[in-house]
Parts: C-alpha cells; structure tokens; sequence
C-alpha cells in the first residue's frame, strides 16, 4: 500500500522538501515507478507444481519490471492508471503475480487498456515489438484477460484520477 502524506506540520514541511529536491519526470514515469513498487509487492514465487498458465514465460525475463514500466511509459503514459486498476482486478479475482508472469500480464492489461481507451488504439505490431512476444500469443493473453477480470473494462474519471495520483505518491 501506498503511504499516505502526514497530518503533522512538522512532516509536511519535510515531505514538501524532500519532493522539491526531486527531479521532475516526465509525465507517465511518475505512474511507471508507482506502479512497478505496487507490484514488487504483490509479487510472489511461484508454487512449486503450479500449473502453467497463458500467462506464464517459461523463463524469467532479464527486464526489470520497472524498467519494462518505463518503456511503456514512452508510448503510453495515460495507460498506466488503467493498467493498475486492471491488476487490481486480475489479482482480486485470486490470479498471483509472479517472475514468470509479471511482464506478460502488464502486457495484456496494456493491450486491453489500448484498445478500450484509446480511439486509435496502439497497433498489434508495436505490442508485439515492445512486448517481445508473437501476435497470436497476445491475442490469447488478451482473451483470457478478459476473462479473468470478467469483462469489467471500464474505468470511471474519478477512479482514473485517484489511481493516477496514488501511483505517483507511491
């Protein structure tokens, strides 16, 4: 969970300082980094035995998960918001984020966000070319998305906003 800012004056005036000496980012890495601590948190090993799923590489990518957020951020950075609510979802419907899946469901949620909230959605190519994984793989991770968060694409403005700004407090 994110920490929320103190009510005491004394850590205000801390915390303002502190965010003054940090460098600006560009829009959409604030949400990247947020994003990637929420995840490294959730994160879990993966039982030995478990089945496979759609989801799972079978062998662990060299990519950091932050930096793979980063890159997403360079194409889409209004996503990321969605993209969090979306794992939110695929987690609490009891699927566990794990080393072996972590870059291959940020890449459906991506997918699914794409194409629900943008009117010209980013093309399969550029998904498959920053991804790193062949279309029809992704056209199966897409589907079975979808499924798991039972169809539930939507995601309202305040809802969008509050994520937006919770990630970049993370």
């Amino acid at each position: 969970m994110c920490r929320g800012v103190s009510t005491s004056a004394n850590m205000q005036t801390r915390q303002v300082k502190r965010v003054e000496k940090t460098p600006k980012l560009p829009v959409g890495m604030l949400e990247a980094e947020g994003l990637g601590r929420w995840i490294e948190k959730v994160i879990c090993s993966k039982p030995a035995g478990a089945a496979a799923t759609v989801y799972d590489a079978q062998v662990i990518p060299n990519v950091p998960v932050n930096g793979y957020l980063m890159r997403w951020a360079e194409w889409c950075p209004d996503l990321l918001p969605i993209v969090a609510v979306y794992l939110q979802k695929w987690v609490a419907v009891g699927n566990d984020i794990t080393g072996h899946n972590v870059h291959r469901v940020l890449l459906s949620a991506m997918v699914v966000a794409s194409k629900w909230h943008i009117d010209t959605p980013i093309g399969m190519s550029t998904f498959c070319q920053v991804g790193g994984v062949c279309r029809e793989e992704i056209s199966r991770m897409e589907v079975a998305f979808l499924r798991d968060i039972e169809w539930e694409c939507h995601v309202n403005r305040e809802t969008y906003q509050s994520v937006a700004q919770s990630l970049a407090l993370c």
